[in-house]
């Protein structure tokens, strides 16, 4: 059929394509877009913001909200009850969760070549029904307008990396490499640019960064994967900001096996347990990219086929007991970006891919994830 034809298309995998992915299909999905943010703001529920969306003969910016609840797949439009200023629409931002229904928002593109303001966002959902922003006032240097960064919470504190910053008038557009962290816990609120022991990863935007809970039995740490960098270079190194006492450090991940990522921007990725997921993506060459996972316990990469997407979203939902997984619910959903077999063409589906069915066959990844 139809949908059957348009799955194939973006994952050619057969064991993907038979076996664990569908499309999710509803009447109340969002208009399709690409370069927009997703949070997970409770174990049921998500947020889409901004992005772009097509129009006729050109792209729009957006600054809409989505709720988006996984067990009854039911989407809804949120209004907000703001008073004054909200955020100016824009696609290619950052965002990060740090309370349940509570997220930042900072940077990204709002069309034409121009960068959105440096200001910081916080938007409070409140019982998935009313929606309110706010812009945090902010003392002090900013990472200035940027876009194609990242962004994650370590409790306090937002974490920046990277992107393409306006810079000044002689460095416009000019692919970074710097950490600015952000204390929520603390007033005034400030940016704080770091100096970082150990060696900086390369200068980057559009890469993945996540965040890996209890890194060798500490504190959580950002993992960094891919990216674009200077000379238009697609990049596949796997890196991770951490905190050993006072002092942030940088490491590099290394891996064995014969399984090697493809480098890539553009993609998307989502932590589970001890599970890197890296998917779609673009390459310099033009490579198709593909649906790979790490394994932070084997120091392994895993390749489940190609998948033609780039610029979506992917996110985890989880339900049950990961000891009993005849009955545990464990997907990775997929929504929005743009056709990697043909670049104007926007994702109009929300795919889902069960990960037990998937990890069924690969007794590594099995016993890694009981």
């Amino acid at each position: 059929n139809k949908q059957f034809k348009k799955l194939k298309k973006k994952m050619q995998d057969t064991k993907i394509l038979q076996n664990h992915a569908e499309i999710i299909s509803s009447n109340t999905l969002p208009p399709p877009r690409f370069g927009h943010t997703v949070n997970l703001v409770s174990k049921t529920t998500i947020v889409v913001f901004g992005g772009a969306i097509s129009t006729p003969g050109n792209y729009t910016m957006t600054a809409d909200l989505y709720l988006y609840t996984m067990p009854t797949n039911q989407w809804k439009k949120l209004e907000t009850s703001s008073i004054g200023r909200t955020p100016h629409a824009r696609a290619a931002h950052a965002s990060a969760t740090v309370r349940e229904s509570q997220l930042l928002f900072y940077g990204g593109s709002i069309g034409n070549g121009q960068y959105a303001q440096d200001d910081l966002w916080f938007l409070d959902i409140k019982n998935n029904e009313d929606a309110s922003w706010m812009q945090v006032p902010i003392e002090g240097a900013t990472p200035g307008p940027r876009y194609g960064h990242s962004m994650v919470y370590i409790l306090p504190v937002l974490v920046l990396f990277g992107g393409s910053s306006s810079g000044s008038q002689n460095q416009r557009n000019e692919i970074m490499s710097d950490v600015w962290v952000f204390a929520t816990d603390k007033t005034p609120f400030k940016w704080v640019k770091l100096d970082i022991i150990g060696s900086n990863p390369s200068a980057r935007l559009y890469h993945s960064a996540c965040i890996y809970s209890k890194y060798n039995g500490g504190s959580d740490a950002m993992i960094l994967f891919g990216g674009r960098g200077n000379q238009n270079s697609s990049l596949k190194d796997l890196n991770l900001l951490y905190k050993e006492g006072s002092e942030y450090k940088w490491g590099n991940m290394t891996w064995n096996g014969d399984v090697v990522p493809i480098a890539r921007h553009q993609q998307s990725s989502s932590i589970f347990g001890p599970f890197l997921f890296v998917v779609g993506g673009r390459a310099s060459n033009n490579t198709q990219t593909t649906f790979d996972v790490f394994s932070f316990v084997s120091k392994k990469w895993f390749r489940f086929g190609t998948i033609g997407l780039f610029r979506h979203t992917v996110w985890i939902y989880f339900n049950g007991n990961i000891n009993n997984q005849e009955k545990v619910e464990l997907y990775l959903f997929i929504y929005g970006g743009f056709d990697s077999e043909n670049n104007s063409q926007i994702n109009s589906n929300l795919y889902r891919i069960n990960i037990i069915s998937l990890f069924s066959k690969n007794e590594i990844l099995k016993k890694e994830l009981a």
